[in-house]
Formats: C-alpha cells, sequence, structure tokens
C-alpha cells in the first residue's frame, strides 16, 4: 500500500511530520469509518484530492493531494476490512448511485446503520443548503432583513431536522 508523507495539524501549526498509508490517512478523517462502511472509490479520491482533513478540536492532517487507481483502492479497502479503525471492523458495501459526494455519503450511512430515511435525510439537506446560500447571498448584497430571515428559517428547518433525526434514529446494535 501506497505511503504519503503527512502533516499533522493543531490548528496551523505542525504537530509532526509522518510517513502514512493511505488507510491511516483514511483513518484520520473524523466520522469517515465510524459506520462500519468503507466509502467507493470516488468518494475517497474527491477526499484525498483536497490534500487536507479538518478534525475541528482534534486538529487535522495535510499532505499532497494524490488519487488511488482502482487496484491501490482494492488495497487499501482489503488492508481495512482485515484491520478496522479505531477498534472496529469494517466492511465495504457498494452504495447506490446517488451518492455521489461525502455529504451522500454520510445520509446513505446513516440509512444503513441508523435508519435515517435517506431520501427524507436529503430533502432536509438540500433545503439547509438552499437557506444557507440565501443567506450567504443576502449578506454579500448587504441585505441585513433578508440575511436574518433566512438563517431564522435554516435554524427552523434544522430543528425539525434533529427531530427527524432522533425519531428515526435505531441505535446500531453490534
Amino acid at each position: 500500500m501506497r505511503n504519503i508523507d503527512y502533516e499533522e495539524l493543531w490548528g496551523d501549526d505542525v504537530c509532526s511530520r509522518e510517513h502514512l498509508s493511505i488507510a491511516n490517512v483514511l483513518r484520520s478523517y473524523p466520522y469517515l469509518l465510524t459506520g462500519g462502511l468503507i466509502p467507493p472509490l470516488a468518494i475517497v479520491n474527491a477526499l484525498l484530492r483536497t490534500g487536507e482533513v479538518d478534525a475541528g478540536m482534534s486538529g487535522g492532517g495535510r499532505w499532497e493531494p494524490i488519487e488511488l487507481s482502482a487496484d491501490e483502492f482494492e488495497e487499501v479497502v482489503a488492508h481495512l476490512c482485515e484491520h478496522g479503525a479505531h477498534g472496529k471492523s469494517l466492511r465495504y458495501a457498494e452504495p447506490p448511485e446517488w451518492v455521489q459526494s461525502y455529504a451522500d455519503w454520510s445520509i446513505w450511512v446513516a440509512e444503513q446503520v441508523y435508519s435515517i430515511p435517506a431520501t427524507e435525510n436529503r430533502r432536509y439537506s438540500a433545503v439547509m443548503a438552499e437557506l444557507q446560500a440565501a443567506a450567504n447571498r443576502a449578506a454579500s448584497e448587504g441585505d441585513e432583513d433578508a440575511h436574518g430571515r433566512h438563517l431564522l428559517a435554516l435554524v427552523r428547518v434544522n430543528a425539525e431536522w434533529n427531530e427527524f433525526h432522533r425519531k428515526h434514529h435505531k441505535p446500531r446494535i453490534e
């Protein structure tokens, strides 16, 4: 498996420089593998092309942007299935065709692992994205009233989305 130069970050500061396997780089992504599922090659390559991972208060990492070949991806999947991540086993399952982004992946995993209906979850995500975009447009145009209205609507939809998750979420049995 290919190894890459990886800088572990704390804020903007480099904490350490390591030579990590691609599997370990994927393990460094917050929540990427916590559902026990490995994302498809297109999602993995989209993440690896960014050259960075933001782990919020846990720091993050940086590397030269890369892409995996199909053969390299198979090797990474085999390694992750054999060794797991964060003390949990992993498996690969081909997602449906609509899974084209990391956000789509997260929605599909929520359905697979926690029984959150993907169709409705996708609808909420689209509405929240549009409200955020409208709020951003209003702010850039200096329209404070519209900006506030869009943000308030976003808060309301987000509250509905949280209730939707609470209602449908079934704990994972391991």
